[in-house]
């Protein structure tokens, strides 16, 4: 399995058991309506396959013949990937306005990077005495991009600190 945002493969043997651990999506689109999509999947391939909810995203471990097993993963990866592709969320956060400069980066350079990297869309909307920074993609997206973003934020912060100009702290955000 290639790397992808959000999914992370915690056994990648190919033997009689196999986990996988998709980030940023609800149980539900794995399971399908009345849980049709596992259903099909256990009876395709005659595996076992058994989901478990996590507080970021759901865990599916996969037992059987290797050649059972290798095909559940394989539909389970295809609808697990659909879903992150399709799970939009647009979060908002809030920081003062003396932090924008920080947000944007030198020439828009922190923008473009959150944008590349985390693959989600961003928008800055200035409003004295705040600045709220909109962030949308999938959960999975959307929540690396938020830690890259406060962690610049947090930065800038403390470097500023130490050159003994105290920026005002960030509020917190909002939803």
């Amino acid at each position: 399995m290639q790397a992808m945002p959000g999914v992370a493969e915690a056994n990648p043997e190919h033997g009689g058991s196999r986990t996988l651990e998709f980030f940023g999506i609800s149980m539900f689109s794995l399971l399908g309506p009345g849980n049709s999509q596992i259903k099909e999947i256990r009876q395709k391939t005659g595996a076992d396959v058994r989901l478990r909810r996590k507080e970021d995203g759901v865990t599916v471990d996969i037992t059987g013949t290797p050649e059972q097993v290798q095909q559940a993963a394989a539909m389970v990866e295809e609808i697990g990937i659909a879903a992150q592709a399709t799970d939009t969320v647009t979060e908002t956060l809030e920081f003062p306005s003396a932090a924008s400069g920080a947000i944007i980066g030198a020439g828009g350079a922190n923008i473009r990077m959150l944008k590349q990297q985390c693959k989600v869309e961003v928008v800055l909307e200035k409003q004295d005495p705040i600045c709220l920074v909109h962030i949308n993609g999938n959960a999975a997206q959307v929540q690396q991009a938020k830690t890259m973003l406060q962690n610049v934020v947090k930065h800038d912060t403390q470097t500023a600190a130490a050159a003994g100009t105290p920026p005002p702290a960030p509020s917190a955000p909002s939803a």
